[in-house]
């Protein structure tokens, strides 16, 4: 991307001792409740532990979607979510899932199943009201990536909600940060302006550093909206303040860029281009107003790409 980064000029608790042993007991759990409780919706799941789930119970779910959201009201056993990349792609294709809890008052915890065993990836998630989350990742094994959630045994019965994110990876299966960072091709830009969910002239305001969360945010004064950001659906007005913070007035608006790209505020004028990601605005091209113009004319000529490039 063409902004101002380092390569730019411009109700059972699974203890770590018998969490291995409880792995081993899963497949005879799933495999009874399986045909009972089988999930089959794309995207997004919601359920209720007040269905008439038992403290035993394994309910599985499987989402084949690039991103959504899993909702679990008043979590009662645990569940076991199968993470795959929606068709045509290969069964096989390595990805990286990325994974953002939204609410959760500490009454289960995340695991991720790899490898015959399981690893933790958020104990006793607890969601505090206005503060962002951290996300943690891991790597396909097989073509999916699954993850158990179990109840805390004794801890109330609150909601749990997390956000996923899936993205697919070379084929030879390595995970390069530095990739997020480096300026976008001519196409990139294009295919970039015709998909992303905001496009808009602006300049960087002021940018924060979260070392928390590994990320910076830029805040941007949008001078011209060149695609309209819609509310993201998937969540409501208080998860959004979990995510991220609220933007100043509508001229402004909050976009994040990995930490590693070392983005800091530059001087003129840009075109934004990012994508939703988490929750979040994740920047994916920022060339400078200057560079667009000469690229989005020289491209419409060539009648080559998916929608108009507009200034």
């Amino acid at each position: 991307m063409a902004l101002c980064c380092k390569y730019l000029h411009h109700s059972w608790r699974l203890s770590t001792v018998n969490a291995v042993v409880f792995f081993v007991i899963l497949a005879s759990l799933a495999a009874t409740t399986a045909s009972q409780n089988v999930i089959t919706q794309e995207c997004d799941w919601t359920g209720s532990g007040s269905s008439g789930a038992s403290d035993r119970e394994v309910t599985p779910v499987y989402l084949r979607c690039t991103q959504g959201r899993v909702n679990w009201k008043l979590p009662r056993g645990a569940i076991r979510v199968v993470l795959r990349l929606p068709s045509p792609v290969s069964s096989v294709a390595p990805f990286r899932a990325c994974v953002r809890p939204l609410k959760g008052g500490g009454g289960a915890t995340i695991w991720l199943e790899k490898g015959g065993s399981l690893k933790k990836m958020f104990r006793e998630v607890r969601v505090q009201k206005g503060s962002p989350q951290s996300y943690k990742c891991a790597q396909s094994q097989n073509g999916q990536v699954v993850l158990f959630v179990d109840t805390v045994a004794g801890a109330p019965e609150r909601d749990l909600s997390f956000l996923y994110h899936l993205e697919q990876l070379p084929l030879n299966g390595v995970y390069n940060p530095e990739n997020e960072c480096k300026p976008c091709t001519m196409e990139e830009m294009a295919k970039a302006f015709c998909t992303s969910d905001f496009v808009a002239r602006g300049r960087i305001v002021r940018t924060y550093q979260n070392n928390a969360l590994k990320q910076t945010t830029l805040l941007v004064q949008v001078t011209k909206s060149l695609r309209s950001l819609q509310d993201d659906p998937t969540l409501s007005d208080e998860e959004i303040e979990n995510v991220i913070p609220a933007p100043l007035d509508e001229n402004k608006v909050h976009l994040v860029i990995g930490q590693h790209c070392g983005a800091h505020q530059g001087e003129g004028e840009f075109v934004f281009m990012a994508r939703r990601k988490l929750g979040d605005l994740t920047l994916t091209c920022a060339p400078t107003l200057g560079e667009w113009i000469r690229v989005s004319k020289r491209l419409n000529r060539k009648d080559s790409t998916e929608c108009i490039l507009t200034v």
